[in-house]
């Protein structure tokens, strides 16, 4: 079976979970209990994601320098200035990071099937069962 679906999988998965922009899965045999573990970007980085990727972060470095340059003037450049400009730069930084993490279902799905992808290896399709099973196992 070379081309893996989400459905056939889904029952293999015992945790998945988004650490950033990495999706980390354990992948649990039903049978014997066996499980593995695998990790994979969310997103393939493909040539217009790289080109995407660097537009966001320009912007996002725009916005902090401006919100950073603004609060100084307001707050002048003394120990208050400096910390009210961290915090505002950290509030913006903190904006990027959520909406910069932020991915559709089906592309987590399609992280997972990538996940499974690294380890299929120690599974096999048994017919008869219509599911993985562990390689040993089938």
């Amino acid at each position: 079976m070379g081309q893996y679906r989400y459905d056939d999988i889904r029952g293999l998965i015992a945790s998945a979970e988004q650490d950033g922009a990495i999706m980390k899965c354990k992948f649990r045999c039903t049978i014997s209990g066996n499980a593995i573990d695998s990790a994979v970007p969310i997103v393939e980085p493909g040539a217009m994601q790289k080109f995407q990727d660097r537009a966001k972060q320009g912007i996002w470095y725009s916005i902090r320098r401006a919100i950073f340059y603004r609060l100084r003037r307001m707050f002048g450049y003394g120990l208050l200035g400096q910390m009210v400009a961290e915090l505002g730069s950290g509030a913006v930084d903190a904006a990027r990071d959520f909406t910069e993490h932020t991915y559709s279902d089906e592309q987590l799905d399609a992280a997972k099937v990538r996940a499974f992808e690294q380890v299929a290896a120690s599974f096999r399709w048994d017919q008869g069962m219509g599911q993985f099973v562990w390689a040993s196992e089938a």
